[in-house]
């Protein structure tokens, strides 16, 4: 065992020592590279953040050409693209004689410096801003005589009003650090400082234990991992060849299950918490499930066991039968709960992945798909595969103990399913479970009825096809089972959320927020509301600290009066009267005092509160409003989209939806497309609270809800796609995983060795055209789905360019004759269009009709009116213009600019045009910012591709069933050309091949028969040739043998009569000894007779079948009469019958014994020990001697005719028992230690009874 554990890490341990290397190269990387690694590492990545763009910044400022240009207006747009580009923000201010400041250049939209900034006299510090922390840097600079303040301000972390999928809160730069760490005041120990050693801020953690990987790391742990599961999966080949398959079996799962509870526990090898994969909102059932990355994890790690199982038991299998009735029913049943539970354990988690996830599997909507959905499908297929690759040994063993019997197994199955369903009768899923045991059964009956054997690792293809679609077919199946529930579910909630028009949650937040406004609170503001300008931020302020958690759902406006209905402010665009009015007249009450509710469009409904604000008196001084519309967003709007929230879905935006509100069954407001009635007949109206109904393929969800209201959302499906579409997925997912998993097979048995690795990478012409008819079906798929998708978008993009180009030309000519300016008496200036109308009226209507969002810029670049104030108020982008922008139409001149601009996370289209007054100079400069959803485009990608994929899967089929067609003929003709050269024989006549088609492989077959004729003629003079020979070598040979006696009996016969001549007086004695010579001599010329005879005779062989023991039992006792010689036989009392030629075995055996007693030296007590082992089908007898052993030159030549060791012999002795041996179909071999002995090995085939009488053993 030691040697053994010492051969298999020798062998191996590459593998461990580059899995060490790979953790220990992380660990390094993670502790002293990456700067998420621990606090210091943090404070070390911000002080080089900082650093090096205060370097950027000083080389700025000491280049003086540079800032020449930009205070002068010189530059070029390559050097404002350069100066953009930067991280931070950079601002160039000219100051006049009154000590005002005014910007000359700017080179970011992001952010700008406030008053403060810019009269604080500090030159480095870290200062909030609207939408974060900065660094600021104030330096005043000379520019050719002209002072001017250049203004640094680099972000450091951005901290908006609110946070949404596009506005995020973090460190600029330095992603992964939000969760784990903040900026404080507060003194702590990782102190982040500027270039000359001033503190701007402490680094303060959030926690104790923070720890988080880069992707280096991660990536180089999972490699790790990789390498030491692929050495444990050595290690457990390994251990099934020496010690049995079970053991290495139990040895790699419990290794496996023991690293993976570990990693429950520990971050091994490393914390997959911190990533969304594995976060339990997603998917999490259970404390194994945990999430979806858990459930990835084991579904692989389960693939994985199972199929090494599978194939170390199969190399090793044995047919069994178990005769005792009662055991053998005790295993049919233990190994058929078994099944059902696997069974249902596999489906349930199928089922849960589905039902109980936020994983979308809806393949009809490409853009629901994300990468969960990838690794949902993965689990899905691994989990599938896992359980056949189970279930197929299962059913073998059953096959084996039912004797193949259908209606037993089927019957067992039943019977436990049963049980099961009984226990479970209270559960959910009762249904579930019985379609479970039902599809069980059907399955157990198709693979009875496919050829798919226990001990094939490799099945045919067209099985495998088979068995794909099958399980693609079965699990589509239980999706859109579970996706009709989940979505059926949705429809629900969101009917009851349609019935609730009034929306009382909202209604209890309004009510909290406005028991805040007192009267005090507004008599104390009541200066501030009458300037326009504090007018605003009072008004902004009160928004954002009160209906914060409102503004996603509605628009809300305050609006001030006088207590005579006067506007405080010239801000108010609607008047008291019109507010009023909607308050007392079409408002309907709440149940909060104060707010009423009411229609503004029969699918609208808006709220309004008014309060009278008086003094302690009671004495009336004003009026105040509230007014909340709801939100209904432009869909090419960017602001609204910049502020969606996660949970913000909505069917409004779905064209797949639709839905309609009947009160009393009159329609009051529906939504989308869909053929509505207006009227509501009675027999529509449901019965029960819901009701689904479907209609020309679109399924109706009827809610009765209280108060007369009906609800209807109708969702159009078309079952016959969505099944098609999901088949197509499934299918390619598991072609997929069953190619990663041939990859990974043949990497795993190469060793990682190049050189391995390169020789099973040689496939067979079956495979190669597999795969050329895969890889063509693929590239063409990417090629064109390719080509396709980028034409869309194309497309799409230049369709949106041209459409923005004509929108703002028409909005640029409606302005362009209504703006006009005049002086308020407090200095403020306010735009007028010709009828005296603010000009944010104007921008307002213009937006809403033509359904964009506008910016009117001054021709500074600050901005003058945006059709969305509330983005520039919130400081989320500064209140100028973007610098590129502003520089192609301001310096530039051009009347159009259009590029594609970013802010947070959303990426979107801007463009720009100047408005010209009548004299052509530029007035202003308006802008769209647009963004647009996708959805058109991406439906229209979605239908295409969900096309496509179906397509392409039905290429799959069609490429499998055509490779199929065309392997078979190939190959078989391949095949019928290898048999019939496999049969060709020398010694017999070789038939050709008869191909009557005109193709290549007639060439081929047409040139097998050449060679078949050409060799026939050249056998028959080779068999000329080799008899002649082999009589020359014959005669040759006897010669020798039979001069080598001779010789001696003439020298006797001449000494004898030379004696006789010479009357010698001996001669009497001399010719007794002459005569004991010449009979010894002729003994020996018989001998070599009989010797040549026996090996003449070989091949004609009389096979009977006989009791081999009692062969060797005579034998031995035979031999064991010889004097120092013992003889040790240790067989069992079964016999063995074998078929061959009794008289060949005895002369066999006899010349191994001979042998082994001839190698034992006459100094030396002789010790002969014979065994017998025998398995399922051959018996296996050694010959174990304590003689000299046999030399490692002569070894080679053992067997060879003519050929000894002896100083005397034919040599005919071994190659005569070789040949015996190969004529009954067995096999002799040795193995040999000089100077310790040698061992013969003689295998031999078991007769029938030799087989059932073994059987009957194993089974004892």
């Amino acid at each position: 065992m030691k040697q053994f554990w010492k051969d298999t890490l020798f062998k191996n341990g590459y593998l461990l020592i580059a899995a060490a290397w790979l953790f220990t190269l992380s660990f390094i990387f993670s502790n002293y590279w990456s700067y998420t690694s621990s606090p210091n590492g943090v404070k070390s990545a911000l002080d080089k953040y900082i650093r090096y763009n205060e370097e950027s910044f000083g080389a700025f400022l000491e280049d003086t050409a540079l800032l020449r240009k930009l205070v002068h207006k010189q530059v070029n747009e390559n050097e404002i693209e350069r100066i953009t580009s930067r991280k931070y923000g950079l601002f160039l201010y000219r100051q006049n004689s009154q000590g005002q400041y005014s910007i000359v250049f700017w080179n970011t939209q992001v952010v700008l410096p406030t008053p403060e900034i810019l009269e604080k006299e500090d030159t480095r510090y870290l200062a909030s801003l609207a939408n974060g922390q900065y660094e600021v840097m104030r330096k005043q600079i000379s520019v050719q005589g002209e002072p001017i303040l250049a203004i640094y301000l680099l972000p450091i972390h951005r901290q908006y009003f609110m946070s949404s999928d596009y506005l995020q809160n973090g460190f600029v730069d330095h992603p992964n650090l939000e969760h784990n760490y903040s900026i404080s005041t507060t003194m702590t120990a990782y102190a982040v400082q500027s270039s000359n050693g001033k503190t701007l801020f402490y680094l303060k953690p959030k926690g104790e234990n923070i720890y988080s990987n880069d992707w280096i790391t991660l990536l180089l742990r999972m490699m790790g991992s990789v390498l030491l599961l692929f050495f444990l999966h050595n290690i457990a080949v390994s251990i099934s060849k020496s010690q049995g398959s079970l053991v290495g079996v139990l040895f790699l799962t419990v290794m496996v299950v023991g690293l993976r509870v570990l990693s429950y526990y520990f971050h091994i090898p490393i914390n997959f918490r911190q990533f969304e994969l594995f976060d339990p909102q997603i998917y999490g059932t259970s404390s194994v499930l945990k999430s979806l990355g858990d459930l990835l994890i084991n579904s692989l790690l389960f693939f994985w066991l199972v199929l090494f199982a599978k194939i170390q038991f199969s190399r090793k299998a044995r047919q069994f039968y178990i005769r005792q009735p009662v055991l053998r029913w005790i295993v049919i049943l233990s190994i058929s709960c078994i099944m059902v539970l696997a069974t249902m354990l596999c489906s349930h988690i199928i089922r849960s992945l589905v039902a109980d996830s936020q994983i979308s599997f809806d393949v009809t909507n490409f853009g629901s798909l994300n990468y969960y959905s990838i690794f949902g499908f993965i689990v899905l297929c691994c989990v599938s595969l896992g359980y056949f690759i189970l279930s197929q040994v299962l059913l073998q063993i059953l096959n084996w103990l039912t004797q193949g019997v259908y209606y037993v197994k089927a019957l067992t199955i039943s019977i436990i399913g049963l049980v099961v369903l009984t226990l479970r009768i209270n559960g959910p899923f009762g249904l579930f479970e019985l379609s479970t045991i039902v599809w069980l059964l059907l399955y157990i009956y198709l693979m009875g009825r496919t050829e798919l054997g226990y001990q094939q690792v490799n099945f045919p293809v067209a099985n495998a096809l088979f068995w794909l679609f099958v399980f693609s077919a079965s699990i589509a199946g239980v999706i859109i089972f579970e996706n009709r529930a989940k979505e059926i579910e949705l429809r629900k909630r969101t009917a009851e959320k349609l019935a609730m028009q009034t929306d009382p949650s909202s209604e209890r937040l309004l009510n909290i927020a406005i028991q805040s406004f007192s009267n005090s609170f507004f008599l104390e503001n009541l200066d501030r509301l009458r300037n326009p300008q504090t007018n605003i931020e009072f008004k902004d302020s009160l928004i954002n600290a009160n209906f914060s958690a409102y503004l996603n759902k509605y628009d809300t406006e305050l609006f001030f009066y006088d207590d005579k209905g006067k506007a405080l402010s010239s801000n108010e665009h609607r008047t008291y009267d019109t507010l009023n009015t909607i308050y007392r007249i079409q408002g309907k009450p709440t149940k909060i005092p104060g707010l009423r509710y009411f229609e503004t469009a029969f699918d609208n409904i808006s709220y309004i509160f008014m309060k009278e604000i008086r003094n302690s008196n009671d004495t009336l001084n004003g009026y105040f409003f509230m007014l909340a519309n709801p939100k209904r967003y432009r869909s090419e709007a960017l602001y609204p989209e910049l502020f969606k929230q996660p949970e913000d879905y909505s069917f409004d935006r779905s064209s797949d939806y639709a839905y309609a509100v009947y009160d009393k069954g009159r329609l009051t407001r529906h939504i989308n497309d869909y053929g509505f009635p207006t009227q509501l007949k009675t027999e529509d109206i449901p019965h029960d609270e819901f009701e689904t109904r479907t209609i020309n393929g679109t399924s109706e969800l009827w809610y009765k809800a209280a108060g007369d209201k009906i609800i209807v959302i109708t969702r159009y499906s078309n079952f016959f796609l969505e099944a098609i579409t999901l088949f197509s997925y499934l299918f390619c997912a598991f072609l997929f995983l069953v190619a990663m998993f041939q990859v990974s097979s043949v990497i795993v048995r190469s060793g990682f060795r190049w050189r391995a690795f390169r020789e099973m990478w040689q496939f067979n012409i079956r495979s190669q055209i597999y795969g050329t008819i895969i890889f063509v079906s693929i590239f063409s798929f990417v090629v064109v789905a390719a080509a396709t998708i980028i034409f869309f978008i194309n497309r799409y993009d230049k369709n949106n360019r041209d459409k923005l180009s004509r929108t703002i030309q028409m909005m640029a000519d409606e302005l362009k004759n209504k703006i006009s300016t005049q002086k308020i008496a407090d200095g403020v200036t306010v735009s007028y269009d010709s009828s005296g109308t603010p000009l944010q009226n104007e921008i307002a209507y213009i937006a809403e009709l033509h359904n964009y969002d506008i910016n009117l810029y001054n021709p500074d670049g600050s901005l003058h009116i945006s059709s969305q104030p509330f983005v520039y108020n919130k400081g989320v982008l500064s209140r100028m213009m973007e610098p590129l922008a502003y520089y192609n139409l301001s310096e530039l001149k051009k009347i159009q600019y259009v590029q594609d601009e970013k802010y947070g996370q959303i990426n979107y289209l801007s463009i720009y045009v100047p408005i010209l007054d009548d004299e052509g100079q530029t007035g202003s400069f308006l802008n769209i910012p647009y963004f647009n959803s996708h959805s058109d485009l991406n439906q229209e990608i979605s239908n295409f591709l969900v096309t496509i994929i179906n397509l392409n899967a039905f290429i799959f089929l069609l490429a499998g069933v055509i490779a199929l067609f065309l392997t078979n003929r190939i190959t078989d003709s391949f095949t019928l050309i290898g048999t019939m050269m496999k049969e060709v024989n020398l010694g017999q006549h070789n038939a050709a091949i008869v191909w009557k088609k005109r193709d290549e492989i007639g060439g081929l077959v047409k040139e097998y028969n050449k060679m078949v004729q050409k060799l026939e003629e050249s056998a028959v003079a080779l068999a000329k040739t080799e008899r002649e020979g082999a009589w020359r070598e014959m005669a040759r040979q006897v010669a020798h043998e039979i001069k080598n006696p001779l010789t001696p009996m003439k020298l006797s016969i001449q000494y004898l009569q030379k004696a006789i001549d010479n009357n010698a007086p001996n001669v009497k004695e001399l010719s007794s000894n002459v005569a004991k010579t010449l009979i010894e001599q002729i003994d020996h010329l018989s001998k070599i007779a009989a010797d040549f005879s026996q090996f003449a005779n070989i091949g004609n062989v009389k096979n009977e079948v006989f009791d081999l023991k009692q062969l060797m039992n005579s034998l031995i006792s035979l031999q064991d009469s010889r004097e120092g010689i013992d003889i040790k036989w240790n067989a069992d009392s079964q016999p063995l019958m074998v078929n061959a030629d009794k008289t060949q075995m005895n002369r066999l055996f006899t010349n191994l014994f001979q042998n082994a007693v001839e190698s034992i030296p006459e100094s030396k007590r002789g010790l002969i020990q014979v065994e017998e082992r025998r398995n399922a089908q051959h018996v296996l007898i050694s010959i174990r001697d304590n003689g000299t052993g046999i030399p490692p030159d002569t070894q080679s030549k053992i067997f060879t005719p003519n050929f000894t060791t002896k100083t005397s012999g034919t040599g005919l002795g071994l190659a005569m028992c070789k040949s015996i041996v190969e004529q009954a179909k067995g096999r002799i071999w040795f193995e040999t230690a000089v100077g310790k002995g040698t061992i013969f090995y003689v295998e031999l085939q078991l007769h029938e009874d030799g087989l059932e009488t073994t059987s009957q053993k194993l089974e004892a």
